[in-house]
């Protein structure tokens, strides 16, 4: 369903248990162990390949650079399946790589090449999609798509954190862990956002506030960019500047309240997103996007804003419930910034009555979206029951499945880790 508006503006349910996938052919499967018998903390020797392990048989949409593929790990504690699935959204096939339980994690190198991280170890096994050659290599330093990616400057040249009090922020370089950069914040101020610029390898955005009564920092908000080459204060802008998306033109940055960051405690967002246009310093809110709420339903919180690589447009959820009961429903939705179009992909799916998205990836083409839906939200601290599922932009080529089922836990999970095929 389609919203035309006037003015400017991750663990899922399953019909069955077990991962779900519907497929126009059998399931290729390749078991292929870790070889952990020396594992190799530093490795100082030219990688090659492992006479130990044998090369695999991939289908032949692996080994095409242009083939969307998700890679989610599919964990079954009850039957004892731990499995990386190699998922084409095109045409829902699937290819099972077993690994075993010295499993450490797994990144994507490149377009190419999938690592598979040994446990406790500094070192990756190294599948080559194009060839099924297994290689030994060590971890690089920085894994695409983890929890600090926002910690990392756009080439992966330095790194920003703040200090446990989050009083003192630091930058240093990450091929020499040489400190560049430093700012110890005045009493009675506080750090919390950090994000680099997506065009600029020196610009580094932050915020700052202070305490609330209620112990939160939501109070006398201040958005600060800065070159961290020379230390210059590039700008700096007072507002209600909470969670922060950087636009991948640089040209803007897509703000929320300082209070969402406390979602987890039960505070929602049902204000409008606002965009900072930093040629100008003028600041633009969405505000038709908290006006569409279906008949009988009242708006819960929306969230999980992402912008579109090309900057025309911004992903996010809505969550709603009924008054007086708790019954939710959830959305995936765009909103274009050309024309103020709200187009949800997820509109009418009926696996999101009783359901909220909780987290989701849009594919680096943009041409599919793997999301979580749950029958917990985006408010809530506990994790309910959940489901993974793929989706096309315009709502067609749905399916699902169940990515993590835990021995104990008395529902299943969406998968705990998943990555999308980077780009070529």
């Amino acid at each position: 369903m389609k919203y035309l508006i006037i003015g400017l503006s991750f663990i899922f349910l399953s019909a069955c248990s077990g991962f779900n996938l519907q497929t126009s052919q059998p399931a290729q499967t390749q078991n292929i162990s870790i070889i952990t018998e020396t594992p190799i903390k530093t490795p100082t020797v030219t990688p090659s390949p492992l006479s130990t392990a044998p090369s695999l048989e991939l289908p032949t949409w692996m080994s095409n650079p242009n083939t969307a593929i998700l890679a989610a790990l599919i964990r079954d504690d009850v039957n004892q399946i731990r499995k990386i699935h190699f998922i084409n959204p095109a045409t829902e096939e699937k290819y099972e790589l077993s690994v075993p339980n010295d499993y450490g994690g797994f990144f994507w190198y490149d377009n190419m090449n999938l690592g598979v991280i040994v446990k406790d170890t500094e070192t990756a096994q190294k599948f080559n999609l194009q060839t099924g050659q297994i290689t030994i290599e060590p971890v690089p330093p920085f894994k695409p798509d983890k929890f600090w990616k926002d910690s990392i400057s756009i080439n992966q040249n330095y790194i920003a954190q703040w200090d446990r009090d989050n009083k003192i922020i630091t930058v240093e370089d990450t091929r020499t862990n040489e400190m560049l950069w430093e700012l110890v914040l005045p009493e009675n101020r506080y750090g919390t956002e950090i994000e680099w610029s997506p065009v600029s390898e020196n610009h580094l955005a932050f915020l700052q506030g202070s305490l609330s009564l209620s112990g939160k920092i939501t109070e006398d908000m201040a958005l600060t960019i800065v070159d961290i080459t020379n230390g210059e204060i590039l700008s700096t802008y007072n507002g209600n500047f909470g969670m922060l998306e950087w636009s991948p033109n640089g040209k803007m940055i897509l703000y929320l309240n300082p209070y969402f960051r406390y979602r987890n405690y039960g505070i929602s967002f049902k204000d409008a997103p606002c965009l900072l246009i930093l040629a100008t310093n003028e600041t633009k809110c969405l505000r038709s996007i908290p006006k569409i709420i279906p008949t009988g339903y009242e708006l819960l919180t929306t969230g999980i804003y992402k912008w579109a690589s090309d900057s025309n447009s911004i992903f996010f959820t809505y969550t709603y419930n009924l008054p007086n009961r708790w019954s939710i429903l959830g959305n995936l939705c765009n909103y274009s910034l050309i024309d103020s179009r709200i187009d949800c992909a997820t509109q009418g799916l009926k696996v999101l009555h009783e359901r909220s998205v909780i987290n989701y990836k849009l594919s680096p083409n943009e041409q599919f979206i793997h999301f979580c839906y749950s029958k917990s939200t985006l408010v809530e601290d506990a994790a309910g029951e959940s489901s993974d599922g793929i989706i096309k932009p315009d709502g067609t080529g749905f399916f699902s499945w169940t990515g993590t089922i835990l021995d104990g836990s008395p529902s299943p999970m969406c998968s705990w880790d998943s990555y999308w095929r980077p780009l070529p």
